[in-house]
């Protein structure tokens, strides 16, 4: 894969990323999967930095 291809399919990536909320079902629970990205996204919603996910 040449450079350029790599940047556009980059640019292009971003930019379905960037339409993505975390209410899209799809994209809520491959945030979940990972235990830190869990523990993380709790910790900044519930404003709590003690929280941690068993």
């Amino acid at each position: 894969m040449s450079s350029l291809d790599f940047e556009r399919k980059h640019a292009e990536d971003l930019q379905r990323l960037s339409a993505l909320r975390l209410l899209d079902d799809d994209f809520m629970n491959k945030v979940f999967e990972d235990k830190a990205c869990a523990e993380f996204l709790l910790q900044i919603i519930l404003q709590r930095s003690d929280l941690k996910v068993a």
